[in-house]
């Protein structure tokens, strides 16, 4: 195959895949790609090994959460726990997207983006009415030393997945990669944002409710978020501009 700057001429590709190639077709069908297609056969390998240590470590981490939310009577810790989950069925989805022989399907992006879009809208949901039983309740968490460990630990693991997501889904030029990264980035914050209540409820007991705004505002976000997409697709077939 040919590369140049990362222009990657379609025709060698059609040859190796289905054996034959009209190369007149092949010569109008070049598009210019982020990445040599050598380096793309890497980053999508890449793409399916993080996408399932997502996939584990988010089922890890929501049954975990859901888990303590029980012990310790924790709706808001609970909510995160399904977003975790949700988080988790998302990667699952961008692995279904990759494992095609097409390296950039338009087709699977697509359908990719609108079941990840369900999942905001699922994820949203259940978080949304977790805190909102817990500001109505005004349950105030305790064991806070065992919640603050969590917080610090998911927050950052959470970071640093959506940050590799991101990277990857560009460089992929993936919208369903970059969209899961979303709600990956959405429970880091959740989870940052417990730890700063977390701490400012050990200095001022009154701030209490101090995640639980967050939280709604993580669910208003992916609501707006899934609506954009939802838009996107019934107007032009695409979930992304």
């Amino acid at each position: 195959m040919s590369e140049n700057g990362g222009t990657i001429s379609l025709q060698r590709y059609c040859v190796e895949k289905s054996g034959s190639a009209d190369s007149e077709k092949a010569e109008l069908l070049d598009v210019r790609r982020r990445v040599q297609l050598t380096l793309a056969v890497k980053l999508r390998t890449a793409a399916i090994v993080i996408s399932w240590v997502s996939v584990m470590f988010g089922f890890a981490q929501g049954v975990t959460a859901i888990v303590f939310s029980l012990k310790l009577s924790s709706d808001t810790l609970f909510g995160f726990g399904l977003n975790a989950i949700l988080d988790s069925m998302s990667s699952l989805v961008v692995l279904w997207r990759f494992h095609s022989k097409d390296l950039y399907s338009e087709n699977r992006e697509q359908k990719a983006c609108f079941i990840i879009a369900i999942l905001f809208v699922v994820s949203s949901t259940s978080l949304l009415t977790m805190t909102i039983i817990t500001l109505v309740k005004k349950t105030k968490e305790k064991q806070l030393s065992t919640l603050w460990s969590l917080s610090l630990i998911n927050g950052c693991c959470n970071f640093v997945l959506g940050i590799v997501k991101f990277s990857l889904g560009y460089k992929l030029e993936s919208k369903s990669l970059m969209t899961d990264s979303v709600i990956t980035f959405v429970g880091a914050i959740i989870s940052f944002s417990a730890f700063l209540a977390i701490n400012l409820y050990e200095h001022n007991p009154s701030l209490w409710y101090i995640d639980n705004v967050f939280g709604v505002a993580c669910s208003i976000f992916l609501y707006a978020f899934a609506i954009r997409l939802f838009w996107k697709f019934r107007n032009t077939g695409k979930p992304l501009a």
